[in-house]
C-alpha cells in the first residue's frame, strides 16, 4: 500500500471544498481528483465513493454530463 500524507489529503479537501462553494468547480474538480487519487492509493472505499460523489456534483453543474454520471457510477458502489 501507498503512503499517503493524511495532512496533504485533508488540505486537498478544504481546497475543494471552498473552491466549490465559491463557485469555482474547475479547482475543485482538480483538488477532488487529487483526493480521489490519494484515497484509492489507501483503498478507502466510503471516500472514494464521497470523493467520487463531489465530482459528479462539480461535472455536473460544469455541463459534462458523461463526467458526471461516469464518477456517479463510482459514487454508487458501481465500480
Amino acid at each position: 500500500m501507498e503512503r499517503v500524507n493524511i495532512v496533504h489529503l485533508r488540505m486537498d479537501h478544504l481546497r475543494a471544498a471552498s473552491a466549490e462553494r465559491k463557485g469555482m468547480y474547475h479547482v475543485a474538480v482538480s483538488c477532488y481528483l487529487a483526493c480521489l487519487e490519494q484515497v484509492e492509493a489507501l483503498g478507502d472505499h466510503r471516500a472514494r465513493r464521497y470523493f467520487a460523489g463531489r465530482l459528479a456534483h462539480c461535472y455536473r453543474v460544469m455541463g459534462f454530463e458523461e463526467k458526471a454520471r461516469r464518477y456517479e457510477a463510482i459514487a454508487l458502489g458501481a465500480y
